[in-house]
């Protein structure tokens, strides 16, 4: 039991713990199947992303939250769909710009819907052990809201870029069972792909000059690890505690309950 106290406080208290889209955890199933509805805030406060034109580039300080509506049929095949919306910033070191060289580049989109769903599953092992997995698809198309280009604020800003996850995962946890609760600790390994593509190309002006930027960016690291806690209350009300590390520094938090 210590060892889940202890993995509580590392979630409320860690210094590097951000949100990020997380890995849903499947379902202990009863005899009668129910409606489950979660809602999942979310950040990533960096993401390093391939960029063949800058020394670095990273998603940073950026935020999502979902509603997520799951209906378990089996416990090997649990579907679900969220929506909700999301918001992203990204920062390009030493950006190679055509007549200017290189600049440092920050650019904040605004809120914009994100959508998408998945499927995950269990299968019950020994002694109240069990293996999952999850794999889930999400999208979202962003207005570009604001520039720093060197320190200076853009203006006459426009343009939309679309950011897109796909994440394939599986754990191993343990269930903890007592009349009133139950605690699920789990651990595993995660392929994660976050890719952003330009729709309209992203302009802004500065003393410089008028600036465009039109091009795609892709996940740099995708394999990562993870580990969570899953605690039920009364058969009805949950609340889930994920950390993440490797391919990204990340923290989710969800509050749900089934009807």
């Amino acid at each position: 039991m210590r060892i889940l106290y202890f993995l509580f406080i590392i979630f409320l208290f860690n210094p590097f713990s951000v949100f990020s889209s997380g890995v849903e955890i499947a379902e202990k199933l009863k005899e009668s199947r129910k409606l489950i509805v979660d809602l999942a805030l979310s950040r990533i406060i960096e993401r390093d992303m391939e960029n063949k034109d800058t020394s670095s580039c990273k998603i940073k300080d950026s935020n999502e939250g979902y509603l997520k509506v799951s209906y378990p049929i089996f416990e090997i095949f649990q579907p679900y769909v969220k929506i909700g919306s999301s918001q992203y910033q990204k920062e390009l070191k030493e950006k190679s710009l055509p007549t200017l060289g290189k600049r440092d580049i920050d650019l904040e989109y605004e809120w914009g819907i994100a959508y998408g769903g998945g499927l995950c599953g269990r299968v019950n092992l020994l002694k109240d052990f069990f293996i999952g997995y999850d794999g889930q698809y999400i999208i979202s198309d962003n207005e570009l809201n604001s520039v720093k280009h060197n320190e200076e604020d853009g203006v006459d800003v426009s343009g939309k870029e679309k950011f897109s996850q796909l994440n394939f995962a599986g754990y191993l946890g343990k269930d903890f069972i007592s009349k009133d609760f139950m605690i699920t600790p789990y651990i595993g390994a995660r392929y994660s792909k976050f890719w952003s593509k330009v729709k309209d190309a992203l302009n802004y002006r500065v003393s410089e000059g008028t600036v465009y930027i039109d091009e795609d960016n892709q996940e740099e690291d995708r394999i990562g690890g993870f580990l969570g806690l899953n605690l039920k209350f009364y058969d009805k009300f949950r609340i889930n505690m994920q950390g993440r590390f490797l391919n990204e520094e990340a923290f989710t938090f969800s509050v749900g309950g089934e009807f």
